[in-house]
């Protein structure tokens, strides 16, 4: 402070006491806070939702107050009089503390409320800076008793109300205008206690509420009165088609069936015994697993449960369709469908169907392999079958049928042959069957031979040499056989090399060589040159003389498993 004081006097020379009266200003104006205090300047809102006329001596009166801000409220309620400036309103005081919400009033005027004559009304709320006045409201007094309740009925349907309508006749008319419907007509009955009009056939959505108004025009006043609320309802029409594929769509038409307002799902279809929220297109497959291929169809709505009078086919194929490209098999084959894609398209989605043969399954069979899908007959007795297919949307039975005989074959006595040798084996083939040949030596190698009038024939094959056991079987799906409980013992004898033809040739002259076998010899020699001839049979090879061979007389040999064999003649080139 002394700093402060002495930093003071030096740059102004005042007096003592104009000093100490400047110092204390400064220092009291440090003492001083500043308050600040927040004041709502969001202006009050409310709406005025409407009036009920109970009856001539009492109408209900409907505010919905939105928002109050800080503004002390003096005085708040409606304001009611006859319309005309010559009419004193009469203020309906509510008192000092209204809260946010609907505010509902049940006034009962000073007079009666006198038929044709209109009248106004307003809300209000005074507080300690303002005045807050809603719209001027109008009606005329008809006499006519509002329905309270909200009624459920659909486009196009004819509304019939009860109660006394003696003070109207059909001048008057209804309007919607949820659904811009004007100047509908009325009907009135002999006595006058029954109207009715019909609703517009527009298209609009289930659960949607709108308010039909009774008005009534005159050249000098205009009149209006809420007749009754309507909850609209949803109809379902049936789709247009009677039979569909299972992967196909179900496609509903109607009015009233936008799906906008069907929050409490009180629109449903009826497919089968499943009741299903509504959609205007639903998936077959998506309806869940039923059990037949015909089921009713139809929709509830709230107030209705509709079974339309057409049921809903599912196509199966027909049972010409179902044809094996086999007539006769053996236990645990496969089997393949004539029409396989045609037949498989009308169980998309649904799974695949059984097989029957005879009382006996034969189950749907995909080896994952990229081999054709075919279906697996388990150990069938021999006989003869019809076939069928067997499905939860239905059975089909086949004019065809299945020959099953088991497999066997003959076993010959021991066999000596040469390479090139064909053998042939007996017993129940199938023809057109393709049968598997396995050397128990070789268990990584399997030939193949297509059977014929019940018999199929091999040829020895040149990797095979001495003694060789031999069994036979059919496939059973992918790389899987089946074999038959027997053994082929065959002896493969070497080749051998049995003549030369002709004996005399010159440069480009084709010679014969003959020997069993012999086309499976590793390499070929006029003397110490290596030819390369071209086969004839497992038993000849041909070729022709190489021009840089010498005159002369000279053998020719072959070599086979490493061992070389000297042909049996000489052969004499000119």
């Amino acid at each position: 402070m002394n700093i402060f004081f002495r930093y003071i006097r030096s740059w102004f020379p005042l007096p003592s006491i104009g000093i100490c009266l400047f110092l204390l200003t400064i220092f009291q104006g440090c003492k001083e806070e500043t308050i600040v205090t927040t004041v709502d300047v969001t202006p009050i809102s409310f709406f005025v939702e409407g009036i009920n006329v109970i009856n001539s001596e009492q109408i209900k009166l409907e505010v919905t107050i939105q928002y109050l801000n800080d503004e002390e409220i003096v005085d708040y309620g409606f304001s009611f009089k006859k319309s005309g400036y010559n009419h004193q309103e009469q203020l309906i005081s509510l008192g000092k503390s209204p809260s946010i919400g609907l505010l509902t009033y049940d006034y009962k005027p000073k007079e009666k409320l006198e038929l044709g004559l209109y009248y106004e009304y307003y809300f209000y709320i005074k507080t300690n800076r303002g005045y807050y006045k809603s719209y001027t409201n109008s009606f005329s007094y008809s006499g006519l008793k509002t329905i309270v309740e909200t009624l459920p009925y659909s486009s196009g349907e004819t509304v019939t109300l009860s109660g006394d309508f003696s003070m109207l006749d059909e001048s008057y008319k209804v309007q919607i205008l949820d659904i811009n419907a004007r100047q509908l007509p009325i009907k009135l009955n002999d006595g006058r206690t029954t109207l009715s009009f019909t609703l517009p056939a527009n298209y609009t959505a289930h659960n949607k509420y709108i308010q039909a108004v009774l008005v009534h025009y005159e050249s000098s006043r205009f009149f209006s009165q809420n007749l009754v609320r309507i909850k609209l309802l949803g109809k379902v029409s049936p789709p247009v088609r009677k039979s569909y594929y299972y992967y196909e769509s179900l496609v509903f038409t109607g009015i009233n069936n936008n799906e906008i307002y069907n929050h409490d799902g009180s629109l449903r279809l009826i497919i089968g015994d499943q009741v299903v929220p509504y959609r205007s297109e639903i998936k077959i497959s998506d309806i869940g697993d039923f059990e037949g291929s015909s089921f009713r169809i139809g929709y509830v709505n709230g107030r209705d449960s509709v079974i339309f009078p057409d049921p809903v086919t599912i196509l199966l194929p027909p049972a010409e369709m179902l044809q094996l490209r086999q007539r006769k098999a053996h236990p645990f084959s496969q089997l393949h469908l004539v029409q396989r894609d045609m037949m498989f398209n009308y169980f998309i989605n649904a799974g695949m169907p059984i097989l029957k043969i005879g009382p006996y399954d034969a189950l749907y069979y995909d080896d994952n392999q990229g081999n054709p899908i075919s279906f697996r007959i388990g150990d069938i007795p021999n006989g003869n079958y019809q076939i069928g297919l067997s499905h939860r949307l239905g059975e089909i039975e086949s004019p065809y049928s299945l020959e099953v005989e088991e497999f066997d074959w003959h076993v010959l006595p021991n066999q000596k042959l040469h390479y090139g040798d064909k053998i042939t084996f007996k017993g129940t083939f199938i023809d057109g069957v393709e049968y598997g040949i396995q050397p128990l030596e070789m268990p990584h190698y399997r030939m193949g031979a297509i059977a014929s009038n019940n018999e199929i024939t091999v040829e020895i094959p040149f990797i095979l040499g001495g003694r060789t056991s031999w069994k036979i079987g059919y496939n059973i799906g992918g790389n899987q056989t089946r074999y038959a409980d027997k053994i082929q013992i065959i002896d493969v004898l070497p080749i051998t090399f049995d003549g030369v033809s002709p004996l005399r040739g010159t440069t480009g002259e084709i010679i014969t060589l003959t020997g069993k076998g012999i086309k499976h010899a590793q390499r070929y020699y006029i003397g110490d040159r290596e030819i390369i001839p071209y086969a004839i049979s497992a038993d000849e090879v041909r070729f022709a003389i190489p021009f840089n061979i010498p005159r002369g007389t000279t053998r020719l040999s072959i070599l086979s498993n490493n061992e070389l064999i000297i042909s049996p003649v000489y052969l004499e080139i000119f």
